[in-house]
């Protein structure tokens, strides 16, 4: 009789630990984002400012 209980319990605290995981992958994957964005900015400066520096190596 104890088995029932005890399979309940079980998927309660499955259900718990995927919860807890989405919660976990959700808070890393925001500040993932504005990282990314920012990088992506910082590259195309860089590809800017490297063209800039073509032209004004080369006159145009």
């Amino acid at each position: 009789m104890m088995e029932k209980p005890m399979l309940r319990a079980g998927m309660r605290w499955l259900v718990y630990m995927c919860i807890g995981g989405m919660i976990i992958l959700v808070v890393t994957a925001i500040p993932m984002h504005f990282i990314n964005q920012a990088r992506e900015q910082h590259v195309e400066e860089l590809k800017e400012q490297r063209y800039e520096e073509f032209k004004e190596r080369y006159g145009f």
